[in-house]
């Protein structure tokens, strides 16, 4: 299991002062079309507060940060929300899918995007997939690297490192040098007081994209959206409301407007994600 509960480093109060603005007005991130900000990080979700409480926290430190939820949670959203609202924000975001660089360019490509960072973040996607080798040659860069050069790391994983650790799989010492700010994003079934909101979004997103005037879900679709599992998380949620918009002829997206496989879904048999669709 993962635990949010951490100390993090002091700061100077002159510190706090200029950064203070960019911890609390989140309208900044707006202006720079992060995707989804503004409704997935005004959660009502209790869950969800205490990750964005966390990255709150880490907005004002150097320190590593490790994003943990299953895929479609949101957690890229989350590391670029950390990048621009930090001191570093006039910086690049660099992202690597750690689980798609072949083992033996793996260094070599890491030391060139720790240069094309030029100090700014470094979001390491999937780390959880890394092969043991690659382990060692990421840690041997992050502990090879001077801090200024590196820049910011954030890492995301939908695996659980802890227990990765526990089996001989994954590096012990790599895992103490990344897992020091953890944040653990809740899955959309966990927050379902959100799904109105993000459904809602989705809907004007799409019904713009298309060029036709915005699209409603009846109520029942909308308890039918609240009710289903959402396997894939925000990302599935979207697809949904997506492919409604687009084959839906009316204003309104009704109950028989949704997947047949969100139709099918019974909450009170449990089903794995290949039976259900």
């Amino acid at each position: 299991s993962t635990h949010l509960g951490h100390s993090f480093p002091t700061r100077r109060s002159s510190d706090l002062v200029l950064n203070n603005k960019r911890t609390n007005n989140f309208n900044e991130l707006f202006k720079k079309n992060i995707e989804l900000f503004k409704i997935n990080f005004s959660s009502k979700s209790s869950k969800m507060q205490q990750s964005i409480e966390l990255m709150n926290l880490a907005i004002n430190s150097e320190a590593t940060v490790m994003l943990y939820g299953e895929t479609g949670t949101g957690k890229e959203l989350a590391a670029k929300a950390i990048h621009n609202l930090s001191a570093r924000a006039d910086k690049p975001f660099i992202k690597v899918n750690c689980a798609l660089i072949a083992e033996n360019l793996l260094e070599s490509e890491l030391w060139c995007y720790i240069k094309l960072s030029d100090g700014g973040s470094i979001f390491l996607d999937e780390i959880g997939d890394m092969t043991p080798p690659a382990q060692v040659k990421l840690l041997k860069i992050l502990q090879e690297s001077d801090h200024k050069s590196l820049g910011r790391v954030i890492a995301a994983t939908n695996k659980n490192l802890e227990e990765l650790v526990k089996k001989g799989k994954f590096r012990q010492d790599l895992y103490y040098r990344l897992n020091i700010i953890t944040i653990m994003f809740p899955l959309l079934r966990e927050r379902r007081e959100d799904i109105y909101g993000l459904a809602n979004y989705f809907l004007e997103k799409y019904s713009a994209i298309s060029g036709k005037n915005k699209k409603m879900l009846s109520n029942g679709a909308l308890e039918k959206l609240k009710k289903y599992y959402w396997y894939g998380n925000i990302r599935e949620l979207e697809n949904v409301i997506e492919r409604c918009v687009a084959l839906t002829p009316t204003t309104i997206i009704k109950l028989k407007n949704l997947p047949q496989y969100i139709l099918n879904y019974n909450e009170s048999i449990k089903k794995d994600r290949k039976s259900v669709v």
